[in-house]
């Protein structure tokens, strides 16, 4: 998000002090783990940009298959921007069904 200039977006609320320099959007989002995770995007987000959403995908992907437990982590992107449609409220609702239901 750095090198796409994503945070311009991002409001000041969003930020704690120094924490970009100990943590990365992919650590963060490994914390979850070994509980289902889904993550969904629009590939016209600016404030997502498509090589830092690639690099969480792929670690996720990495951590959930090494426990075998590889559908717990999910993540779908949309030909969108950041915005909600009722095709990825759709996705959510499955995706809790089917591991809240688990």
């Amino acid at each position: 998000m750095i090198d796409e200039r994503g945070l311009d977006g991002h409001d000041v609320c969003c930020y704690v002090p120094s924490f970009l320099e100990r943590f990365a959007t992919a650590k963060i989002n490994a914390l979850i783990f070994p509980r289902p995770h889904l993550g969904l995007a629009g590939n016209y987000d600016r404030l997502t940009p498509a090589k830092g959403l690639d690099r969480i995908d792929q670690e996720l992907q990495s951590i959930y298959e090494a426990h075998q437990v590889a559908g717990a982590w999910q993540f779908k992107r949309y030909e969108i921007d950041h915005y909600e449609t009722a095709q990825r409220w759709s996705e959510i609702m499955f995706f809790l069904n089917q591991w809240l239901a688990a």
